[in-house]
């Protein structure tokens, strides 16, 4: 405890490590991660969108 003038200001205490996400709820994030990239169209690289935009 930290005191100003006999009055508590602050407390030091160690920093507690956050709160872990379950392994459960990671695979349900990645499967539905994975569904929404499965529908996304496939591109090879970036190039050739920056060349057809630059053409326009």
């Amino acid at each position: 405890m930290i005191e100003r003038r006999g009055e508590p200001v602050a407390e030091l205490r160690p920093i507690t490590a956050p709160s872990r996400m379950p392994d459960a709820m990671k695979a349900r994030i990645f499967d539905s991660m994975r569904e929404i990239w499965a529908r996304m169209p496939q591109l090879a690289d970036s190039t050739g969108i920056v060349e057809e935009d630059r053409d326009r």
